[in-house]
C-alpha cells in the first residue's frame, strides 16, 4: 500500500515537473516539447492521482 502511495506522488510530480514546470519531456522515441509535453504532463498527473487514490482506498477499505 505505501509502495503505491509514494509512486503515485512521484508520477504525479514528474508529470507537474516535467510536463508543466520544464515543458520538455524525454521519452524513448525522442523529446517531447511544448503542448505535447504538457499533455503528457497531464497524463502522468492522472495516473499518479489515480494511485495515491488506489492507495487510500485500500487503506480505508482495511481498517
Amino acid at each position: 500500500m505505501a509502495v503505491l502511495l509514494v509512486s503515485g506522488l512521484a508520477c504525479a510530480w514528474l508529470g507537474v515537473r516535467d510536463g508543466f514546470l520544464r515543458r520538455s519531456m524525454r521519452t524513448s522515441a525522442g523529446t517531447l516539447t511544448g503542448g505535447r509535453a504538457m499533455a503528457a504532463g497531464a497524463l502522468y498527473v492522472a495516473t499518479g492521482l489515480a494511485g495515491v487514490w488506489g492507495g487510500v482506498e485500500f487503506l480505508l477499505r482495511a481498517r
